[in-house]
Formats: C-alpha cells, structure tokens, sequence
C-alpha cells in the first residue's frame, strides 16, 4: 500500500486555499469595477440632464408670434386685417336727418375716412426675423340719409415688409388704390370716378399668439378722371383730392 506523502499533500491544500483566496479577490475587484462605472455612468446621465436643462433655462423663450408659427406650419403665413381709418380731404356733403324733429345735420364724407379691410399671404427670408407679405382688399365710407347717400371706396393691392422683434412688428410698403369712385345717390344720381393712385404705407403691430393690434399711416392721393350726372360740373372743376389716413387696426394671423 502507498501512502501519500505529507509534504505533497500540504502543498496541494496550500495551492487550493491560494486558488479560491485569488478567485474571491478577483472577484471583488470586478465588482467594485461595475460598481464604479455604474456609477459613473449615473452621474454622467445626470450631468448630460442637467446641462439640458441648464441650456433650456439660459435660452430665452421666443416672443408669441403668429406670422411665424403660421409660416413655420406651411411654409406661408396667411392674415386678415381690419382698420378704422381717418383723414383725407372732403369729398361730398350729405344731408342727414335728425331721428326726433324736422332739423337736418351735414355730415361730409372724407376720402381717407371708413373701414379699410385686407386679406393677403406672406413668407419669412431664411434665419432672418423678416416676413414679406401682399395683400387685397377694400377700403369704403358710406353715408346714407332718407333722402341722400353718398360712398366712397376703392380697392387697395398692397406689398410690403415688416422686420419682427419679439412682441413687436414693424414696417411699411407700396399700395395701388384701384377703382376709386365716389357714388351720390340724390335727385342727380351723380358719379366721379378717379384714376388708379398709388400710394405708400407704414405700420406697427404689437402681437400676441393669435392676434395683434397697430397703427397704420398711409399717404395717398387721387385725381379725377370722370363724372357722370352733374349737368354743372365738369371733371377740370374737381380737385385732386388727398386720400391719407390714419387707422386702428386689428390682425389676425395663421
């Protein structure tokens, strides 16, 4: 029978003892190893949200505006605007009757007076906060009495730029006023139409999302062409009257 040696088996419990110590230690450092870029990569998530949202906090909101968002969506922008318009010189004078008694006022009827309505379309220039935009539409002031009435209107073709700057929107064109003519509905039925006039505008318009609010200035002057229905008065008679005005007005952008 052999007997194993003592000294070979001490050393073979040794190298065992020794194995499974460096296997344990090994596999304590590994996962100290995950450990540290577990963590690591935590803080590399919240260092990446956290500079997100550091940026979106330093970036300053963009002002409410319509013209873009609508252009942002199609390409185009599309709008309708409204102005209460006043000025210009006299062009008639109609008798209006009082609702109580048999007393009469002269109210006059002005050729930059009325409401000034336009629909029109407009696009931005490229990383520029400049929209160019055109437009058409009818400016009218109509008087009207039981016996007398007299209107005036044309129909204003516009172009024009506006430079924007958060809320604010500001700028200016051409307009060719066409078809003005000067209606009297009376005894006489009387008629005077004018010549195509063009004429040159400035606008500014505070804006919010959907809606904005203005003030309008546009210089304008007619020269007459024609009249028909006045037996007395020939068109050399008339002067050129001016067709300026000042307006409210009231945008509606999408």
């Amino acid at each position: 029978m052999i007997t194993p040696h003592p000294i070979t088996s001490a050393a073979r419990g040794s190298a065992l003892f020794l194995a499974t110590t460096l296997a344990g230690l090994a596999g304590v450092a590994q996962a100290q190893d995950n450990s540290l870029a577990s963590d690591a990569a935590s803080d590399s998530v919240i260092t990446t949200e956290q500079k997100l949202s550091d940026e979106a906090a330093a970036e300053p909101r963009r002002a409410p505006d319509g013209y873009r968002k609508g252009a942002e969506r199609r390409g185009v922008y599309f709008f309708g605007n409204l102005g209460i318009a006043a000025g210009g010189d006299r062009l008639a004078t109609v008798q209006v009757n009082e609702i109580l008694g048999d007393e009469t006022d002269e109210v006059s009827i002005r050729a930059g007076d009325g409401v000034h309505l336009l629909l029109g379309a407009g696009m931005f220039v490229p990383r520029i906060p400049l929209s160019f935009q055109f437009g058409l539409g009818v400016h009218y002031n109509g008087i009207s009495s039981f016996d007398d009435s007299a209107g005036f209107g044309y129909a204003p073709l516009e172009a024009g730029a506006f430079y924007h700057l958060g809320r604010h929107r500001l700028g200016g064109g051409l307009m060719l006023a066409l078809s003005p003519e000067l209606d009297l509905t009376d005894t006489n039925d009387g008629r005077v139409d004018y010549e195509e006039a063009f004429g040159a505008w400035f606008q500014y318009e505070f804006m919010w999302n959907f809606m904005s609010v203005g003030l309008r200035l546009t210089a304008l002057e007619f020269e007459p062409e024609s009249v028909s229905g006045f037996t007395d008065l020939e068109v050399d008679d008339l002067p050129d009257p001016d067709g300026s005005f000042a307006a409210l007005t009231l945008s509606f952008p999408f």
